[in-house]
């Protein structure tokens, strides 16, 4: 079981101590959520740490999550993620990510094996502020500096990184809620460059529909695509495997310059707090081609985290063909 799935588990338990949420159309515009976590993982021993977050179910708004966990000896990571869309036509978000880790590294493309692996201790930093500016209604376009950088300090198994990729981007924003979304589309399409170092170009898409079936029942579906021209750094290399694409499959586990990524998810509302999600993910990855369509299937929670109980702690069980996790991140994977 990895460290996410044991703290997540005490995340669960803490959640559950609450009382019942009110209905979500009738949860204040602005709300606040917030969970101490507390778990042991067989690799870093006790750790300990905590999640806020500020959101608004509806733009205009702010939605902002803190999320930072500690070993207080050679674990330590913190995430920080904020959209501010309050602003008239002007918007911008921010992405930070600081963390001295493990990456377990099964090696490049989509042949890997789940028994052969190495563990690289590193320090990474991630910053990516983007500036938006909508000209119509639903439509957002932006200008982005995708900064990441890491270095080993135990070891050289790839060369220390600071790499900077340029990008412009565009939203397309027609979902009825930012989170906890029910129905309509979204659609994001990008492209970034390294102007220095490695010097490739990479264009992203990621286009997302929403049906409610019934009152308690929404389907989503999503396409996520990836291609590279040139040479991408190793933190720029797209991966499968983890928390987000491919679920049933560990972090890092499929590695490439171009990928490929469906998901479909049924979310079913039990209580005004509580959902139950299954899901299948399909996708590959490559260098230079494509050998072998990869699936994964997931059944997990959502549970409202107090006192505003619209953000939601998820906790998933995926299985891959050869792997199978027990995970838990903060919101739904898309």
């Amino acid at each position: 079981m990895s460290r996410w799935a044991r703290l997540g588990l005490a995340c669960l338990a803490l959640a559950l101590a609450g009382p019942l949420a009110a209905d979500e159309d009738e949860r204040p515009e602005l709300g606040m959520s917030g969970v101490p976590i507390a778990g042991f993982d067989q690799k870093n021993g006790w750790v300990f740490g905590a999640a806020g977050f500020v959101y608004s179910d509806r733009a205009p708004g702010i939605n902002a999550g803190l999320f930072a966990v500690s070993n207080f000896d050679a674990f330590h990571s913190a995430t920080f993620n904020l959209d501010e869309r309050s602003l008239g036509p002007w918007s911008y978000s921010l992405h930070l990510l600081a963390e001295h880790a493990f990456d377990r590294y099964y090696g490049e493309g989509d042949l890997t094996s789940a028994r052969s692996s190495i563990y690289i201790r590193q320090d990474r930093l991630d910053i990516k502020p983007t500036l938006f500016y909508s000209p119509v209604a639903h439509l957002r376009l932006g200008v982005t500096a995708d900064f990441r950088g890491r270095h080993e300090p135990d070891s050289r198994w790839f060369p220390d990184e600071a790499t900077t990729a340029w990008g412009l981007r565009g939203e397309w924003e027609g979902r009825d809620k930012l989170i906890n979304t029910r129905r309509g589309f979204y659609a994001l399409v990008g492209v970034s460059r390294d102007l220095a170092g490695l010097g490739f170009t990479q264009w992203d898409a990621d286009l997302r529909r929403f049906w409610r079936l019934r009152r308690d029942l929404t389907l989503g579906e999503r396409v996520v695509v990836g291609f590279s021209d040139g040479s991408p750094s190793y933190l720029f290399r797209y991966r499968l495997g983890g928390l987000d694409l491919l679920r049933g499959y560990t972090d890092n586990r499929f590695r490439g310059g171009d990928m490929l990524v469906t998901q479909s998810e049924l979310r079913w509302i039990l209580w005004k707090w509580l959902s139950v999600n299954a899901s299948v993910d399909g996708g590959d990855i490559r260098d230079d081609a494509f050998h072998q369509w990869k699936a994964s299937a997931q059944v997990g929670l959502r549970i409202g985290l107090p006192p505003g109980w619209g953000q939601k702690l998820r906790l998933d069980y995926g299985v891959g063909a050869d792997q199978s996790t027990l995970q838990f991140q903060f919101g739904e994977i898309f």
